[in-house]
């Protein structure tokens, strides 16, 4: 329709050639749902089941803690002496069974997250840490999940510890996530694979019965809404440093491969002996911390997003 001018004259009327300019705003924003050390700020606990927008490291140390601390860290010293007397070899290795680490691992998803290129993110703490060895609970995990419906700005749902449920457990939670996906329909599960009997935390564990284990509908991802979410697998072995209790993390020395025995706990040996005492955290730090890859996949999410 031709515009109507009110007035005789000359008018000039300026056609835009370029759009109207959209302003930019991250769409990769995650939510990591787990247990943490602590989810204060004001007043004790004041965090937990409140989801809470982070944009560092640094605010998720504040405000949730650190890692927990292992307690069945090994260290052996090995020894290797010539028929003289004199030393000729000399190595220090770390040992940690999977089934006697921490099953929290919030922490440590956390930095995997930040070191990939991620950004402004949630926590949904269900809980403070639970003792070693004790189970997670599923519920309290899907209730951290209910938190985040009524919350509009993550669009990606993350459980770094959820490889450490029971099978059926871990469906029936991702199951849940898919469901609220669909529902609302703004936000992606970002899933690690669970391999049911084929454990991924084994850097032996046949990948593709895994991935099968994972598929099957037994465990309850099932075929409902699965375009709203992404597996990704196998686990990774990072650089990061373990969290230990030195009081309980015992070093043992060990000449010409006979019977290792203990000559101490770390915290002792500080004081006592700090060469061997370097040592064997040099073989602390250089123990994989073997993780899941969801939190570096969402950290690369939010990179690609910048």
């Amino acid at each position: 329709m031709a515009k109507l001018y009110k007035t005789p004259g000359v008018y000039i009327e300026e056609i835009p050639k370029f759009p109207p300019s959209i302003a930019p705003v991250e769409t990769a924003i995650p939510a990591f749902i787990g247990y943490t050390e602590t989810a204060t700020d004001k007043v004790a606990d004041d965090l937990l089941f409140k989801p809470t927008r982070i944009t560092s490291l640094l605010d998720y140390e504040t405000l949730f803690g650190f890692p927990q601390q292992e307690r069945a860290i090994t260290v052996t010293i090995q020894s290797t002496i010539d028929a003289a007397g004199n030393l000729i070899d000399l190595k220090s290795v770390a040992n940690l069974e999977e089934a006697d680490r921490s099953k929290h691992i919030m922490y440590y998803a956390l930095q995997l997250y930040f070191a990939n290129g991620g950004g402004p993110c949630y926590i949904v703490a269900v809980d403070k840490y639970k003792s070693l060895g004790q189970d997670l609970v599923q519920s309290e995990l899907e209730d951290g999940l209910k938190t985040l419906e009524k919350v509009d700005e993550p669009t990606l749902l993350v459980f770094p510890e959820a490889q450490m449920l029971n099978a059926n457990d871990f469906g029936a939670l991702q199951d849940a996530a898919l469901k609220q996906c669909e529902k609302l329909q703004d936000r992606f599960v970002i899933m690690d694979v669970h391999g049911d009997t084929e454990s991924l935390a084994n850097p032996k564990a046949d990948l593709a019965q895994a991935i099968e284990n994972f598929r099957n509908i037994n465990i309850g991802i099932g075929t409902d809404h699965l375009k709203y979410g992404a597996a990704y697998a196998p686990n990774l072995e990072t650089i990061l440093d373990f969290a230990v209790d030195e009081s309980v993390t015992d070093v043992l020395r060990s000449i010409d491969g006979g019977a290792a025995q203990s000559i101490g706990m770390l915290d002792t040996l500080k004081a006592a002996d700090s060469a061997v005492y370097e040592r064997a955290k040099t073989a602390i730090r250089d123990y994989p911390c073997k993780m899941p890859p969801s939190g570096a996949i969402a950290g690369i999410y939010a990179a690609v997003d910048s």
